[in-house]
């Protein structure tokens, strides 16, 4: 029996050297690593543009229906240059969406994966649910999320608990907000389509109902142009500049206009007596960017009235160049 990769294979492994020696330097990596992100998004949409990121998924998605030895060769040549990216989990999660998933679900989900649009993660649901209880963060059925899927947005319906999801009830909108499939949208919509407008590089778009940000929001002597003050490193490089956006009624054409006018120059906003909107290029930079918000938004309240120091201007300055 003949175990030696056949010529096809040789291809791909020399192709995938070269190709991650040119475009994934030592320095990309730690820069990967530095910025909290996790990956670089130049090098993931460049990966998918050579189908490595639908290698094991059918032709029928998008994929190359890629061999077993043809992927292990693959993720080889990818850990041997210490590749930042989800790809890995992304097609774990993605193979569980093929096997498990029905086919609106795969429909849905898989050309999405393929072209890079949507990171999938593997998750136990006990876990997301203790989260959304115990973490602080929204309570009950408020707070929204969604994904960017090409031109298309998958959404936490109305009424739906953060830490409950169904994959079945998702709402899906097209670019115009138009209601495609699943259960009825939330009316918080508009700020997701707003942020998603104005960043076409946003992937996924977070809004949330948090204590702390909300409290923050309701005090009388913050700065609007800026809430909150550059108290740690990783608040100023996840979330930077947080203006603050006058009070609308949630669901409000209004309010959907003023996070349009901002989000252009700023992923993250708080809605005054309301909570923080906060976009990013992946969904698990959204959740870090919020969940950094929030904290900054708790240690700001802890120090009121107390002297403390803030970040200085060279420092801050320092952060944002990284």
């Amino acid at each position: 029996m003949d175990f030696g990769l056949t010529q096809e294979q040789q291809i791909l492994r020399r192709s995938a050297r070269e190709f991650l020696e040119a475009e994934c330097p030592t320095s990309l990596v730690r820069e990967a690593e530095e910025s909290g992100e996790g990956h670089a998004p130049d090098l993931w949409r460049k990966m998918a543009g050579l189908g490595w990121l639908g290698i094991a998924l059918p032709e029928k998605y998008g994929g190359t229906g890629g061999s077993l030895t043809g992927q292990t060769v693959l993720f080889e040549e990818i850990g041997r240059a210490l590749t930042p990216g989800p790809l890995l989990t992304s097609i774990l999660a993605a193979q569980v969406v093929l096997n498990a998933g029905d086919d609106r679900q795969k429909d849905h989900l898989l050309p999405g994966v393929v072209s890079g649009d949507l990171i999938l993660t593997l998750a136990r649901g006990d876990k997301l649910e203790t989260a959304s209880r115990d973490g602080g963060l929204t309570g009950g059925s408020t707070g929204n999320i969604s994904v960017r899927t090409g031109d298309r947005f998958l959404m936490t319906p109305t009424g739906s608990s953060l830490g409950r999801l169904d994959a079945d009830r998702l709402t899906l909108l097209d670019a115009a907000g138009n209601h495609l499939d699943g259960d009825p949208p939330t009316k918080e919509s508009v700020l997701h389509l707003a942020m998603y407008g104005r960043r076409p590089d946003a992937q996924a778009v977070i809004h949330l109902h948090s204590t702390h940000a909300v409290a923050v929001s309701c005090l009388d002597d913050i700065d609007p142009a800026d809430v909150l003050p550059p108290i740690t490193a990783y608040y100023v490089m996840r979330v930077g500049v947080l203006p603050l956006v006058p009070f609308y009624p949630p669901g409000d054409g209004g309010l959907a206009h003023a996070v349009g006018r901002l989000a252009a120059e700023h992923h993250a906003v708080l809605l005054a007596h309301h909570g923080p909107v906060v976009a990013a290029n992946s969904l698990a930079a959204a959740v870090d960017a919020v969940e950094e918000l929030e904290e900054t938004a708790r240690l700001y309240l802890l120090l009121r009235g107390h002297g403390y120091n803030t970040l200085t201007d060279d420092q801050v300055r320092q952060l944002r160049s990284q």
